[in-house]
C-alpha cells in the first residue's frame, strides 16, 4: 500500500508540473469561463453495464459535470474528436496515432494492466481446430475486430503477412468488438479470431473472459504478436491549451482512482491503474503502420 501511495504521489506531481507549465504558457488567454460539461468519448467496446460507476467516481473526484460519449466505432471517435464532439478520449494504439494526426489529440495517460504497460494480439482457434499454424488459415476466414484496432487487426494482419499470407490468401470479417470476433468463431462463422491478450506467459486474453461467460467451448492460441503500447488516454490540443486546470483534475481524478474501493477503472476498463504518457510511447505503432503499408 506504500509503494502504491507512493506511485499515485509521484504520478500526482508530474501531474502538477504539467499544470503549471499549461497555466504558464497560457497567458491570460484562456476562455472567459470553464466548460460546465466535459466530455469523454469511450471505444464500442468500453460501453459496459457499469460505465454509470465509472462516470459517477470521475465527476466525484474531478468535481467536474462529466459525461461519458460511446462511439459507434473506432473512426466515430476520431471523427467526434476532429469535430470538437468530446475533449477526452480512451483510444487504442493505432487509433491514438491516427487522433493525433488527425484531429490533434495529445497524449495524458496509458492504462496499466497488471503491472505491465503493454499487451499482445492473439490469433487463436477452437480447442477442436485441426488448424495448427498460421500457415493453415489460406483460403480461411478470420474474424477481425476493426480496421484501426491494434490488436484485433493491423498487428494480426502484419503476423498474416511474415508467415507468407497477404489479404488475398485468406478471409476476413470485422466483427465490431473482441466479443463478437470471438462468438462468431464459436458459432463456426470463421475458423479463428484476432484480439487482444495479455502476456504469453498468462495465457489469458480476450478469450479467457468469453470462456467465463460462455462455458463449454475453449480456444487455444496459434500465434502472439510482438508487444503492443496500452491503450491511450488523450485530450484535444484546443482544450488543453484554454483548459488546463480541467485537465489537470481529469489526470488526478484517473491516477487516483485505482486507490478508491468502487474499482471503477477494473470494472469498466478492465485496468488497474492510470500512468502518465507521451507521444513518443507509441512509436513503435507508427513503424508497424509504416511497415504494413
Amino acid at each position: 500500500m506504500l509503494l502504491k501511495n507512493l506511485r499515485t504521489l509521484t504520478l500526482f506531481s508530474i501531474a502538477c508540473s504539467a499544470l503549471f507549465i499549461l497555466v504558464a504558457c497560457q497567458k491570460g488567454g484562456g476562455e472567459k469561463s470553464a466548460p460546465t460539461v466535459i466530455r469523454i468519448g469511450l471505444q464500442p467496446n468500453e460501453g459496459t453495464a457499469d460505465v454509470q460507476t465509472f462516470k459517477s467516481e470521475i465527476t466525484r473526484m474531478s468535481g467536474l459535470n462529466v459525461e461519458l460519449i460511446i462511439s459507434k466505432d473506432y473512426q466515430d471517435l476520431v471523427t467526434k474528436f476532429k469535430n470538437s464532439k468530446v475533449d477526452f478520449a480512451f483510444f487504442s494504439p493505432v487509433n491514438f496515432v491516427t487522433a493525433e494526426k488527425e484531429a490533434g489529440a495529445k497524449a495524458l495517460l496509458k492504462k496499466v494492466y497488471g503491472n505491465s504497460e503493454f499487451y499482445y494480439s492473439a490469433i487463436i482457434v477452437k480447442n477442436s481446430s485441426p488448424l495448427k499454424s498460421l500457415e493453415d488459415l489460406k483460403a480461411k476466414k478470420v474474424a477481425f475486430v476493426d480496421p484501426k484496432s491494434a490488436s484485433g487487426h493491423l498487428y494480426p494482419k502484419s503476423m498474416l503477412n511474415e508467415s507468407g499470407l497477404n489479404s488475398k490468401a485468406y478471409n476476413h470479417v470485422f466483427a465490431g468488438t473482441h466479443d463478437l470476433a470471438i462468438e462468431r468463431l464459436k458459432s463456426g462463422k470463421v475458423d479463428a479470431a484476432a484480439v487482444w491478450a495479455d502476456t504469453p506467459e498468462s495465457g489469458e486474453g480476450a478469450w479467457t473472459g468469453f470462456e467465463k461467460k460462455n462455458s463449454g467451448e475453449k480456444y487455444r492460441v496459434l500465434k502472439y504478436s510482438d508487444p503492443i503500447p496500452n491503450d491511450a488516454f488523450a485530450v484535444r490540443s484546443g482544450f488543453y491549451n484554454k483548459n488546463p486546470e480541467q485537465v489537470f483534475k481529469i489526470m488526478e481524478a484517473l491516477i487516483s482512482m485505482s486507490d478508491t474501493e468502487v474499482q471503477a477503472l477494473k470494472k469498466v476498463f478492465d485496468t488497474d491503474r492510470m500512468t502518465t504518457a507521451t507521444s513518443r510511447h507509441y512509436d513503435s505503432v507508427r513503424k508497424m503502420l509504416e511497415a504494413t503499408k
